[in-house]
């Protein structure tokens, strides 16, 4: 039987080892509520700075990279 306490969850990711518990957490309690789970990638778009004409696609693939290497990627 489903709680529906929630509809839907989103949990941030920044790829790092510390967010793996979080989200099996996310993972547990979208499971028991039914809820749709959501994520997003995260970045500190500080480190990232436009050097020339194109870098939002040279940046897009980058963390496209990154994201894919996280084993909850789909």
């Amino acid at each position: 039987m489903e709680d529906k306490s929630y509809d839907k969850i989103m949990i941030a990711t920044d790829g790092s080892k510390q967010v793996e518990k979080a989200i099996e957490a996310a993972l547990q309690l979208a499971k028991i509520t039914g809820a749709r789970l959501y994520s997003v990638y995260v970045i500190a778009s500080a480190g990232y700075t436009p050097r020339n004409f194109g870098w939002e696609e040279s940046l897009r693939e980058i963390l496209e990279a990154e994201a894919k290497k996280s084993r909850y990627f789909c």
